[in-house]
């Protein structure tokens, strides 16, 4: 079985019983969800970790390593953001992808974010996310998402 893995930024702290409610809306019936500190034996279809951040506004971050075939679709991070956001009305920052236009995915500083629901394009360049200032996350400007 092939894995990725991906992490999402929150603003909100979750429990990992939310997050695995999260999971359970998302992946197929009585898939294997574990949302622990300790990496498992054996691997279900889902394991995810919750750890602090340094700043206030973003207090989550989120790991996860998921079964290719686990249902979230091409865009993991995004998918279970939206879901998110839906269920427990938490903001989400995720990895950027090579679709939003004139920015590079590989530059840590920018992140889609999951404002409300709604997609963005935001700086966090200057952050405490990154240890490097004490600004907030900027919005830059509207995304909208190839689903």
């Amino acid at each position: 079985m092939a894995f990725s893995n991906f992490e999402i930024t929150l603003s909100a702290r979750l429990t990992p019983g939310q997050v695995m409610e999260a999971f359970a809306d998302l992946v197929p019936l009585g898939a294997r969800i574990d949302v622990q500190d300790e990496f498992p034996e054996e691997l279900g279809k889902v394991w995810a970790q919750i750890k602090g951040t340094d700043d206030p506004d973003w207090p989550s971050f989120l790991s996860v390593m998921c079964a290719d075939d686990c249902g979230l679709g091409s865009h993991e991070d995004l998918t279970l953001a939206v879901r998110l956001w839906a269920r427990f009305g938490v903001n989400a920052l995720c990895h950027t992808y090579p679709f939003v236009e004139e920015v590079d995915p590989r530059d840590p500083y920018w992140a889609l974010a999951c404002i409300e629901g709604r997609w963005h394009l935001a700086d966090t360049s200057g952050t405490r996310l990154w240890g490097d200032g004490d600004g907030k996350v900027r919005l830059v400007r509207a995304v909208e998402i190839p689903w």
